[in-house]
């Protein structure tokens, strides 16, 4: 049964690839890449010295572990073999689906990395304990991989239903959104402060803090099996023995208790509001307010556009406090103040960034949009939707500004960076209404919200995405050029650039608006069947 799950493991994996090229570059990437620089650090783990590489196993082994309990939810729903509601009504008992599923879970990516993580660290403890040495290292080894993929699939099945509900996603996107920033930060920390500090030698004076901790319990079988304390090592080994039937007697109630049920979620039927009253009130009345009302409604109901708001959003609180901690005297912060007041105006990118979700302005209305089409109302639409998007593209930047402006000094940017980011929005709203005509594609409805699953995009929708960023670059150039003439430059170029560049922006907004709705207008049809195509 357990070569039935790794069977059904692989053929999903290759119908995802099928489905999705994106998906199945993105695997061959992690293939080129990850697994060289896995074996690169498994070679530079197994050179540490016989002192060090106890400790160093120890906190690799409980980094490894918290990072597969921590990592689980993020990636459920991105692989269909692990969710026990679809195999609710197949006639297994639970002890068959958790070795089946235990044993389809070992087939990835992250496993083998995991794998040779650990067989690096392994080596530089076990090769001074002789044959025994070696042989509780391996099994030490497979130990402490079998306790990270036994806790990761019993935190994803515990966490199942909840992870299903609104509120579970929001969380989940909400962790994802900071797994970045936290990297970039811990290791901003560490270059700040590596200065002459062995990196071995600090990973394994961390590794003798834990070392007594259940997650480090393999590490020590090993290392006293290359001391020679047998005893001792079957001690250790007894005790991560113990503790796997622990993890796997919780994953096998939680299953059954999930087949039982039929992994069904409370979902609130109340819905999200769109937007406070106040928003509400400052829209436009008619047809173009309704249609920024109902994209806003969207951008905080979709799970995949969600993600982006929050990376934006991020990146904004972010910069406003560094700003504040630099203004409060904050030594971590205070490079900033040594920038130049005109950094605000990189708060421009935030909103390109989100301005680049206008190259699919209908995709996530799926097969909705027939009613504006065969009403004649795309045009309205178009303008509705563009408004939102500026919203939201233009506040986060601003806040950002901000930010920078509170660490600089530079206040007369931030109404410089808002213009700055609206003439660059222009032209990729007036592509994107072009765009979206010629090769919209429907968003696919994930359980998650997450990018592991089947994107939809195949090759010819990334090579049009390609091209409609190529083409928003192009068309922006001779904007970008004049505003920074005006910037770096001054004198005669500040005059014709305030006039030029917003007539040039409106002009090429309008221009994107009228082409992209006659264009949707006389191929309608083609339009309402690709949106209407489940992804």
């Amino acid at each position: 049964m357990a070569l039935t799950f790794v069977r059904l493991k692989l053929a999903l994996l290759a119908a995802s690839f099928k489905r999705s090229a994106q998906q199945a570059i993105g695997f061959a990437l992690g293939i080129v890449f990850l697994i060289p620089v896995s074996i690169g650090a498994a070679v530079w783990l197994s050179g540490t010295e016989a002192a060090h590489a106890p400790g160093l196993l120890a906190a690799l082994g409980t980094a490894l572990i918290i990072g597969w309990g921590l990592m689980a939810p993020f990636a459920f729903g991105t692989d269909e073999t692990l969710d026990p509601a679809r195999l609710r009504t197949a006639p297994l008992r639970p002890r068959t689906l958790v070795i089946g599923l235990l044993a389809a879970s070992a087939i990835g990516l992250a496993p083998v990395v995991t794998f040779l993580l650990l067989a690096g660290a392994g080596i530089a403890v076990a090769r001074a304990g002789g044959p025994f040495g070696w042989a509780i290292g391996l099994v030490a080894l497979v130990a402490q991989l079998t306790l990270c993929l036994l806790l990761s699939r019993a935190m994803v099945t515990w966490l199942a239903d909840k992870l299903r509900s609104r509120r579970g996603r929001d969380l989940v996107m909400v962790g994802v959104t900071a797994i970045g920033p936290l990297a970039a930060v811990l290791a901003q920390i560490w270059v700040r402060t590596e200065a002459d500090v062995d990196l071995r030698e600090t990973v394994a004076g961390v590794g003798e803090a834990v070392s007594l901790l259940p997650t480090a319990w393999a590490a020590r079988a090993a290392e006293a099996a290359a001391a020679g304390q047998a005893l001792a090592a079957l001690g250790w080994l007894a005790g991560v023995a113990a503790l796997l039937l622990l993890c796997l007697a919780w994953w096998a109630r939680t299953l059954e208790h999930a087949v039982a049920s039929g992994g069904t979620a409370s979902v609130s039927q109340g819905g999200l509001h769109l937007e406070p009253r106040a928003l509400a009130q400052l829209l436009p009345e008619g047809p173009i307010g309704a249609a920024c009302a109902r994209e806003l409604r969207s951008w905080s109901r979709e799970p995949q556009r969600r993600i982006g708001m929050l990376l934006v959003s991020l990146a904004a609180v972010v910069a406003i406090g560094a700003g504040i901690l630099t203004a409060a005297g904050f030594s971590p912060a205070a490079p900033l103040a040594e920038l130049p007041p005109e950094v605000a105006l990189v708060t421009v990118g935030i909103t390109l960034v989100v301005g680049l979700q206008a190259l699919n302005l209908l995709g996530a209305d799926r097969g909705g949009i027939w009613l504006p089409l065969m009403a004649g109302r795309l045009r309205t639409e178009l303008i509705g939707k563009h408004l939102a998007i500026t919203l939201l593209a233009v506040v986060p930047a601003t806040v950002a500004a901000v930010g920078f402006a509170l660490a600089t000094g530079g206040w007369v940017y931030v109404p410089l960076s808002a213009a700055a980011g609206l003439v660059g929005l222009a032209p990729v709203l007036a592509v994107g209404a072009v765009s979206s005509i010629l090769a919209p594609y429907p968003l696919p409805d994930s359980p998650t919200g997450l990018s592991g699953g089947s994107q939809g995009q195949g090759c010819a929708t990334m090579i049009g995405q390609m091209i409609a960023m190529l083409a928003s670059g192009i068309v922006l150039a001779p904007a970008a050029a004049l505003v920074a003439a005006a910037v770096f430059l001054e004198g005669p170029w500040v005059l014709p650039a305030l006039i030029f560049v917003p007539i040039y922006a409106v002009a090429i907004w309008w221009g994107g608006v009228v082409a992209g709705s006659a264009m949707g207008s006389s191929q309608r049809e083609r339009v309402i069947t690709t949106l209407s195509t489940r992804p």
